[in-house]
């Protein structure tokens, strides 16, 4: 699936020198229904073993709506789901997304419990009345003005006493590493985003800043990603 991104990244001096401003989105402005039945064929499988180590590491047997923020193919609600007789859940990413993520819900029998919304959780309203916000492996995608929007926004759509996760390629405080998320930072000079690699410190500070408690940061695969969770007071 990367391979046509390979010639970008031989030219990478390039983009790091371009002196137009770059977009929230980048190149994903104009991504397809197509690009995304592209990306989901090749990520897909990967997506339901993250999904379910997440759906055995957090205890949702007491939850009951799960709102993922750019869910993709809505691996970790179809994940959830299948542990969780009683979970329903919203998947909010980008319209062509949603179209391909109710594709993969209905295959794996969830239409019923599962639904994909198309939007942009950078600027539209959540859909309301979830206790768990999920965001997974598009943290580096955004600068640290939107994300730290983007949780505030999950903190006032989550019902009293909710959760949010957000599972990301963090950087380690002193930004030397891991290679892999450092990587993932470096690949939006190449989607001409604003995106950037955010560190642990700096996510477990936005989820603080938005008001949530309890926070904390806990390996998730690693090496590559780690687990930010705060939980929002019961009043």
């Amino acid at each position: 699936m990367g391979r046509s991104d390979y010639a970008d990244w031989n030219k990478l001096a390039g983009f790091l020198r371009r002196k137009e401003p770059p977009r929230i989105l980048g190149t994903y402005e104009n991504f397809t229904v197509e690009d995304a039945r592209k990306l989901h064929r090749a990520t897909f499988s990967i997506g339901m073993g993250a999904g379910r180590r997440f759906a055995r590491q957090v205890d949702l047997s007491k939850r009951s709506m799960i709102l993922d923020l750019g869910g993709g193919s809505g691996c970790y609600c179809i994940a959830a789901a299948e542990k969780y007789p009683r979970i329903k859940a919203v998947v909010f990413d980008l319209p062509s997304v949603a179209v391909v993520a109710n594709e993969y819900i209905a295959q794996c029998g969830f239409s019923g419990r599962i639904n994909a919304v198309g939007g942009d959780f950078t600027k539209d309203p959540f859909p309301a009345g979830a206790d768990v916000v999920t965001m997974a492996s598009n943290l580096p995608q955004y600068s640290p003005d939107i994300i730290r929007a983007v949780v505030r926004k999950a903190f006032e759509a989550l019902k009293p006493g909710g959760e949010m996760h957000l599972i990301g390629e963090m950087l380690n405080d002193a930004k030397t590493g891991p290679l892999g998320p450092a990587l993932w930072g470096l690949n939006e000079a190449i989607y001409q985003s604003t995106g950037v690699a955010h560190s642990e410190a700096e996510v477990t500070g936005y989820l603080k800043d938005a008001g949530f408690v309890e926070v904390s940061a806990n390996e998730f695969i690693p090496g590559s990603l780690t687990r930010a969770t705060g939980l929002k007071p019961e009043a």
